[in-house]
């Protein structure tokens, strides 16, 4: 269902880049410097505004605006403020699994795991400077 989520987004805004897609999304992202967070978000009156560190390396930024789209994709509240203030890991808690896969799923399709066999979840692991659990995590999800 989330793999699915995805590839439907993907088709239909022709973009992985989660800035891209959550203009797309008319979603806000700012970048502030949050100390120990990654993020935080805001939803009130359908306006839905991110906030990543702007301290965290560019595709740590990236990976967690991919966990925010993926919380706004499949949660119903319509007022929420949320604080994400650890680092991603693959035994998150059940609501962060959800985010964190589908993060996983458009940062990394099953299309380049496909054409790049000699990349192991260690090199996806560097090339988007993350842990390796969570490509490994990646990696049991085709």
């Amino acid at each position: 269902m989330i793999k699915e989520k995805v590839r439907r987004l993907v088709e239909q805004y022709g973009t992985r880049e989660p800035l891209e897609l959550a203009k797309h999304l008319n979603i806000m992202v700012n970048f502030r410097p949050l100390g120990e967070l990654n993020s935080y978000f805001l939803s009130s009156n359908g306006i839905n505004i991110v906030t990543i560190n702007s301290n965290l390396p560019r595709q740590v930024q990236s990976f967690t605006l991919a966990c925010e789209i993926g919380y706004l994709q499949s949660r119903h509240e319509s007022n929420s403020f949320i604080l994400r203030d650890t680092f991603f890991h693959a035994a998150a808690h059940e609501d962060e699994t959800e985010t964190i896969k589908f993060a996983l799923y458009l940062l990394l399709s099953d299309k380049q795991i496909r054409d790049n066999p000699e990349y192991t979840a260690a090199t996806w692991a560097e090339i988007y400077g993350l842990p390796i659990d969570l490509m490994e995590l990646r990696f049991q999800m085709r």
